[in-house]
């Protein structure tokens, strides 16, 4: 379990914050490096850890991708003019489904619960700001507490 500089562990911050249904980014800094976790109206919509897999890496692990098709996403996503996420340009490719992509996404973001809930002396803060999701990918609290109960 996670020590927060002022006695919260990281299940008291998450239920705060998603209780009070606050929009912005919690920023985590430990030892292990620099996290982040970000909300829109209390839910967890995007997650950056140091352990963090990228989606391609995921998909291609789990089978539903190959190193090809990664590459060839990721030349289409860096030739655009306005950046997509990765996960929309698989759909669009027709190369996964988009339920496939919200399940890889909600791993991730589990993922680096999972990570930040091993840290120690971990400083945090959070920063109120505009959240704008680039899908309707989201991990909630009850998310948050079914996946606790099973671990």
């Amino acid at each position: 379990m996670a020590h927060f500089a002022d006695g919260y562990t990281l299940e008291d911050i998450l239920l705060i914050t998603s209780l009070q249904k606050k929009t912005g980014e919690l920023t985590l800094e430990a030892e292990k490096g620099r996290g982040t976790l970000r909300f829109l109206n209390g839910n967890i919509v995007d997650s950056d850890a140091p352990s963090s897999t990228p989606l391609g890496d995921l998909l291609i692990q789990k089978g539903f991708l190959t190193r090809e098709d990664v590459a060839v996403s990721l030349a289409k996503q860096k030739n655009e003019s306005i950046s997509r996420r990765l996960g929309k340009i698989f759909v669009e490719m027709g190369r996964v489904e988009q339920n496939c992509i919200q399940s890889m996404v909600k791993e991730q973001i589990f993922a680096a619960i999972q990570d930040f809930s091993t840290w120690r002396n971990v400083y945090f803060s959070f920063h109120e700001k505009d959240v704008v999701p680039s899908d309707d990918i989201h991990v909630t609290l009850t998310d948050i507490i079914e996946r606790m109960a099973e671990d």
